[in-house]
Formats: C-alpha cells, sequence, structure tokens
C-alpha cells in the first residue's frame, strides 16, 4: 500500500494571521505536523501544499517536501480539500508517484503525534474502512442538545431522547480533523469520505485545533506542562 501524508496550509489566515508559521514554544506550528508525518513509518512521503512561499520556504526547512506552489483558484476561502488534495495527488502520480492511500494532515494540530497518524492507518488497514477520520469522545451528547426557534427552545432530537438515563446513551463522538486516512479513488468523486467510515479515537487534549488565539496558548500550556512532567521524571 502506498500511504502518501499530505499537509495543506495555505496563507491568508483571518482569525490568526500567519497561524501556520507562528511560533509555538520557537517552533513553526506547521513543523509539528511535519516532524509527526515524518516520524510516522506508515507515511512514504510527506507532501506540504500551499499558495504562499514563506509558508514552503519554512516547510522545506522543517523537511518536507514542496514541490510545486499551490494554484490560487485552489486556496481561496471557498476553495473545498478534495480540490487541493486532488492537485497534490496529480502531481505526484504525474511524476511517477503511485498513490493507494491518502493521509490528510492538518496543520493546525501540533499535539497529534506520529503514533496517532500511524494507529489510523493501522486502523484503516485493518478495518476495510473506505475512511478513517479522527475523533474524540463528544464532551455533551447529542441527544440532550436544544435547538432554538427564536426566544424558544426544542429538543434537537426529540423529548423521549432527552429522557434516556445517561448509561444507555450511545456512544458520541466528534471529528477533531487531525487526522484523514481515506481511498485515494474516492478524490475522483469529490469525496473524502467512503461509505465505511471509521474513528479513530484520540485524547482531546492531543486534539487541539488552533483555529484561535485562545487555541493557540492552550496548546502552548499543555506542551509546556508536558515538558515540565518530563524533566521531573
Amino acid at each position: 500500500m502506498s500511504v502518501v501524508g499530505i499537509i495543506l496550509a495555505r496563507g491568508g489566515s483571518k482569525r490568526l494571521p500567519g497561524k501556520n508559521i507562528r511560533l509555538l514554544l520557537g517552533k513553526p506550528l506547521i513543523a509539528y505536523s511535519i516532524d509527526a508525518a515524518r516520524g510516522a513509518t506508515s507515511v512514504a512521503r510527506t507532501i506540504v501544499s500551499t499558495d504562499d512561499t514563506e509558508i514552503a520556504r519554512i516547510a522545506a526547512e522543517w523537511g518536507a517536501e514542496v514541490p510545486f506552489l499551490r494554484p490560487p483558484e485552489l486556496a481561496t476561502d471557498a476553495s473545498l480539500v478534495t480540490g487541493a488534495l486532488s492537485h497534490a495527488v496529480s502531481w505526484l502520480e504525474q511524476e511517477g508517484t503511485a498513490v493507494d492511500t491518502v493521509v490528510l494532515l492538518q496543520a493546525t494540530s501540533p499535539l497529534r503525534r506520529s503514533e496517532h497518524i500511524d494507529g489510523a492507518v493501522a486502523l484503516f488497514e485493518a478495518s476495510g474502512a473506505d475512511t478513517v477520520t479522527a475523533v474524540t469522545r463528544a464532551s455533551a451528547h447529542p441527544y440532550w442538545c436544544w435547538k432554538t426557534t427564536g426566544d424558544l427552545l426544542e429538543p434537537f432530537f426529540s423529548s423521549a431522547h432527552m429522557d434516556i438515563p445517561r448509561d444507555q446513551l450511545p456512544g458520541a463522538a466528534i471529528e477533531n480533523g487531525a487526522i484523514y486516512v481515506f481511498r485515494r479513488e474516492l478524490l475522483g468523486q469529490g469525496r473524502l469520505y467512503g461509505d465505511r467510515i471509521a474513528g479513530y479515537f484520540m485524547d482531546s487534549a492531543d486534539a487541539i485545533d488552533v483555529d484561535h488565539l485562545a487555541d493557540f496558548q492552550a496548546a502552548e500550556c499543555i506542551l509546556l506542562g508536558r515538558m515540565a512532567a518530563g524533566s521531573n521524571q
């Protein structure tokens, strides 16, 4: 099985400008994902797809392959992830690289590690799934959620669902975006998800997605705590 890791990292972040290369404890944010991918034994190559020359330069310095700049039309706010992935995979195939399986790694998951990637790929192989997506346990069960109609609240599902005792609730998980593993042929259909989807469970502390400054600060605190714990052992 030919497994290629692709990190998508376009420029122009509006919520946290420059976040993909913002220094997290002295290391560019994207470098954490590059290190994790390069350390994963299941990933043959690690490609960064970006439209930004500075991101490209830094990604290359940290050991990723950056063989092209993504076309501007695939790097807008409205651009689909599948478009950028299809462009990257097509480039690889045109240069002679066979791609059976794609591992999508977002650049904004700095606490996702190599063993998480290898675990997700192993689940993909063992389960026969078309897609494996990284998930965390839902902190609030969806059966107990409300929807709003003006000033009023209604059960999101039904009153009967809200009355189910906690110990009888079905398991609930939320995608965290840290890892997607999927069959290459799905891209030809413009999809990441096949009919069979398996969830790779991660601890919520490992699955932080840096989208706002508060997320960045939370990741920093966790990393500092782990460094301190390691130095005290």
